[in-house]
C-alpha cells in the first residue's frame, strides 16, 4: 500500500471517528434534554414543600429545584405550569430566563375581636348572640362565632406565588406574580450566580483536536 493510500485511509478513519463522536454527542444531548424535562415533570407532580425545624424550634422550608440546559427550557417551563402567552404578556422572553420558582404561601391563626355598641350584619342592625359565620374570597377565609360582646375569628390566607429570573444584558430582572390580585410584595432581593460552559469544554472541539493531532503524527 502506497503512502498516499495510507494517508487516505487514515483521513477516512479519522473523519469517521469525528462523525461518530458528533452523532454520539447529539444523542447524549437529546437524552439529557429528555431526562431534564422528565425531572421537571416529576418535580411539578411532587411540588409540596418539606418542613424542617431547627434546635431552637424555628421552622424552615425546602423546595424542589431542577437545573436544565437552555435547549430544554421551553419544555421545562411548560411542564412546570408556565404558559408562553402569559410570559409574553408580562414582557418576559423565555429564552432569557435564568431561573423560576413557584410556591404557595399559607397563613392561619385565631383572633378575638371585642364588640362595642352595635353589631352590624348584612340583614340589618342589631345585637346577635351565638351566631356563627363563614366568609371567603378564595384567598382569605374567615370563620368563627359572634357572641354578645366579642367575636372569635379563625382565619386562613392562601395564595400562589411565582418568581421568574430573566437575564437582560448585564442586569437580571426578577418578575414576581401573586395569584391574589390584592396581595403585595413590599421588598425583596436575590443574587443569581451562573456558570457558563467554556469553549474549551465542548466535546466536539476535543474530537477535532484529536483528529488533527492524529493527522500530524502520521505525516
Amino acid at each position: 500500500m502506497s503512502k498516499l493510500q495510507k494517508q487516505t485511509a487514515l483521513y477516512g478513519a479519522l473523519t469517521l471517528v469525528v462523525i461518530l463522536l458528533a452523532i454520539q454527542s447529539v444523542r447524549i444531548n437529546s437524552l439529557q434534554k429528555k431526562n431534564q424535562v422528565q425531572m421537571v415533570e416529576l418535580m411539578a407532580a411532587n411540588d409540596s414543600a418539606r418542613v424542617f425545624k431547627t434546635k431552637s424550634g424555628e421552622l424552615y422550608f425546602e423546595l424542589n429545584a431542577v437545573t436544565v440546559e437552555k435547549n430544554a427550557l421551553k419544555n421545562a417551563l411548560l411542564s412546570s405550569g408556565f404558559e408562553m402567552e402569559e410570559l409574553r404578556a408580562k414582557d418576559i422572553k423565555w429564552r432569557n430566563i435564568v431561573s423560576t420558582l413557584k410556591a404557595e404561601l399559607a397563613i392561619s391563626g385565631r383572633d378575638t375581636i371585642y364588640l362595642h355598641d352595635t353589631t352590624y350584619v348584612a340583614t340589618g342592625e342589631g345585637t346577635i348572640t351565638g351566631k356563627s359565620y363563614n366568609w371567603t374570597n378564595n384567598y382569605l377565609t374567615l370563620s368563627g362565632l359572634i357572641r354578645d360582646k366579642f367575636m372569635v375569628t379563625d382565619y386562613k390566607y392562601l395564595t400562589a406565588m411565582s418568581f421568574i429570573t430573566e437575564k437582560r444584558g448585564k442586569t437580571t430582572k426578577v418578575t414576581a406574580t401573586l395569584a391574589d390580585p390584592k396581595a403585595m410584595i413590599t421588598t425583596g432581593s436575590q443574587i443569581v450566580i451562573e456558570h457558563k460552559t467554556g469553549w474549551y469544554e465542548k466535546p466536539w472541539l476535543w474530537g477535532l483536536l484529536g483528529a488533527g493531532l492524529g493527522v500530524y503524527l502520521c505525516k
